[in-house]
């Protein structure tokens, strides 16, 4: 905890100091001074000494305004600072951190400010639970989770501000609400309507950027749960992080459960890790000559609100799984190699071109410091690759993409934005309109003990018009006015091809 950090927390735990010669004295409410922030104040004795000033004193508390100097990750003026916290109730004793957004979080916020009444990246899920009053645990747990962790108390604030920011609440309510539905219809089916990201938003301006919804099922007499998440906030690691720290809290196992890692770690890596001329330099050798998208069918528009979006899924064989591990293993490649050389093979067929480009998501935990991978929040990223299919052999290709995703992965936290204007594309086209996300999900060992709910229903929308995600098992695509089940085959064939 930086001392900056520190004095936030003594103003917002009404602690008060007071200098004794070289002694530091502290009073403080009960339950105030926890062995965490005690030890934090034995650490930072001289810094808090030197700002008390020279000799005896009465009792000193930190200023109330939160300056320029005491957030490090981001410049704002002091006027500036004043807006961001008059968005937040309480004030600047409610306010923890101001830091600005993380490279994805900024192109997904893009896309919430053209998606006009929806929002193409509010996540939305449906279970059927054992009761009413289970509804009333979960929800409980989810604060306690929700209070361990600072991206789950998060707004976003622009107005008036050269870009926009985020901002972690020390405190935030979690809104549950319970609705009525038409015992005649699917009540799953009615929840997932009402909040269709098609014609839902949440309001980003408040914390937490998540909902609970639940409601009574008549004709199959059972409760329903229905969690709104944004994007914004997590990925699909974060969301198995949650539904495990939920459990461990319901199952009276909180005290267990590690220390959290924070998200600002993720957003100091961003801001002063890799600088802005490194990217710009790496991103201009990869796809610098590049002056045309890569776009499968002829599909330019990456800003649609998902509408006509169809899906497709396809089992992949056991056995072709088994042999793209061990193609993978005697090339001294990953099997993530061979699914985006795949991949370029069938962007290759459809566009009639050797050299494709597309997106690659990335885990953003490679390079986040420890405990990064159980870290809550947008840690994902998604970056451009460029794979040249051409008269070559298998090998040679498979080799090359892996030492591409290799030298991409040191780029991991690099803006979106900037990595497309490197190319030679023309303004207002995408550089690529395909995107391919490769992710290990292992089945539970237990389904059984998975999840204390008994069905499960998903509702998302997204903006680009075909994307695919590739698991062990697994081969799935969206695609947005585009063929996906004829590419789930091409996709397989493909892999097959590689090795």
């Amino acid at each position: 905890m930086s001392i900056d950090e520190l004095l936030l927390e003594i103003r917002a735990k009404s602690v008060e100091l007071r200098r004794l010669g070289d002694d530091l004295k502290v009073r403080a409410p009960e339950d105030a001074l926890d062995s965490a922030l005690v030890q934090q104040l034995r650490s930072h004795k001289a810094e808090l000494l030197a700002l008390i000033g020279p000799g005896d004193s009465d009792w000193w508390s930190p200023p109330v305004r939160i300056t320029p100097e005491m957030l490090p990750l981001v410049e704002l003026t002091q006027e500036q600072i004043d807006k961001v916290i008059g968005t937040v109730p309480g004030g600047t004793g409610n306010v923890q951190d101001i830091y600005p957004l993380a490279p994805l979080q900024e192109g997904i916020f893009f896309h919430h400010l053209m998606g006009g009444e929806g929002d193409a990246y509010l996540l939305s899920s449906v279970t059927a639970v054992p009761s009413r009053e289970w509804v009333g645990k979960f929800a409980d747990a989810l604060r306690t989770v929700m209070e361990r962790h600072d991206i789950l108390r998060t707004s976003v604030v622009w107005e008036g501000l050269p870009h926009p920011v985020q901002v972690v609440w020390r405190q935030a309510e979690l809104p549950v609400e319970e609705v009525a539905l038409d015992s005649d219809g699917d009540a799953t089916a009615q929840l997932l309507t009402r909040y269709d990201p098609r014609r839902y938003r949440l309001d980003l301006n408040q914390a937490p950027l998540l909902r609970v919804v639940t409601a009574y099922d008549e004709p199959n007499d059972r409760w329903l749960l229905q969690v709104l998440m944004h994007h914004l906030m997590g990925d699909h690691t974060t969301m198995e992080v949650v539904q495990e720290e939920i459990g461990a809290v319901l199952a009276g196992r909180a005290d267990a459960l590690p220390e959290p890692v924070p998200y600002r770690n993720v957003v100091a890596q961003a801001v002063l890790g890799t600088s802005q001329a490194e990217h710009k330099e790496f991103f201009t050798e990869l796809i610098g000559d590049i002056d045309e998208p890569t776009a499968p069918y002829g599909i330019l528009d990456v800003r649609g609100d998902g509408t006509g979006i169809t899906e497709a899924r396809v089992e992949v064989d056991a056995a072709l799984s088994r042999t793209v591990r061990e193609q993978a293993r005697q090339a001294g490649v990953s099997p993530a190699s061979v699914c985006h050389l795949a991949w370029s093979m069938v962007l290759s067929r459809l566009t009639g071109r050797s050299d494709v480009v597309f997106g690659t998501v990335m885990f953003g935990r490679m390079q986040a410091g420890a405990g990064a991978e159980r870290g809550i929040g947008l840690f994902i990223n998604t970056l451009p690759i460029r794979v040249d299919v051409g008269n070559r052999g298998v090998l040679d290709a498979l080799r090359d993409t892996h030492g591409v995703l290799a030298t991409v992965l040191r780029h991991e936290h690099a803006p979106l934005v900037l990595a497309q204007g490197c190319s030679q594309v023309p303004s207002g086209l995408p550089l690529f309109t395909t995107l391919l996300n490769y992710r290990h999900t292992p089945e539970p060992a237990d389904p059984a003990r998975a999840s204390p709910t008994s069905s499960s229903r998903c509702c998302t929308a997204r903006s680009a018009p075909t994307t695919r995600s590739w698991c062990p098992s697994m081969t799935e695509v969206r695609g947005s006015r585009s063929p996906p089940r004829s590419m789930t085959g091409s996709t397989r064939t493909a892999s097959a091809d590689c090795s």
